[in-house]
């Protein structure tokens, strides 16, 4: 009897504790916010559409994208991997925004996966899988983000202004704001708004 107690003042506290967490993590995700109304200096959320970007090429499948995510798994390990983004604007139907991926975890869905002999001619960068020229069979897994697609966007907001080196930003800098990531906090994009 004094055991079943126990356990139920156990449970108890450990539903408590996942209470408690659970409301720090909402208390400290950064708020939703419109382009029109993103306040510079602070962590938001957007949701939007990409309209604009460079032009990147997905090393698996050669499809054109923003970012790419291609990982070439052997015996179920990791052999080579490959993951770029280049800068994008997301429109969320009140305005613009230049979304600066540069150390920002993105989050893709892969959408394209194959499995069979490693052959350097069926992929679009062989330079991908080079190193691995006597690994038998292989599985290919690669995600992307492409112009037209729904996204979430979290980070930094500042303003766009300034000289970049980057053509690309150049190019996409006549936004008035940029999203971006901090030293200490990562900006974040995933094509799926609902898990971000």
């Amino acid at each position: 009897m004094e055991l079943q107690v126990v356990g139920w003042l156990l449970a108890g506290a450990l539903v408590v504790y996942g209470l408690v967490e659970r409301a720090r993590v909402q208390r400290s995700a950064p708020p939703d916010a419109k382009v029109k109304d993103a306040p510079v200096g602070k962590y938001v959320r957007i949701v939007g559409r990409i309209v604009d970007g460079g032009a990147l090429v997905a090393p698996i499948t050669g499809r054109a994208c923003v970012s790419f995510d291609a990982v070439v798994f052997v015996h179920d390990r990791v052999r080579a991997r490959g993951v770029r983004g280049t800068p994008f604007i997301v429109d969320d139907g009140s305005g613009r925004i230049l979304v600066d991926p540069r150390g920002a975890f993105i989050h893709v869905t892969y959408d394209h996966s194959m499995v069979g002999p490693l052959d350097r001619t069926k992929v679009a960068d062989p330079d991908l899988v080079a190193h691995l020229l006597d690994a038998g069979y292989a599985r290919f897994d690669e995600g992307v983000l492409t112009i037209g697609e729904r996204v979430a966007v979290v980070g930094l907001v500042s303003e766009a202004r300034g000289a970049d080196d980057d053509p690309v930003y150049r190019r996409l800098a006549a936004t008035e704001l940029r999203l971006t990531g901090a030293a200490d906090r990562p900006a974040m994009v995933s094509e799926r708004p609902e898990e971000l």
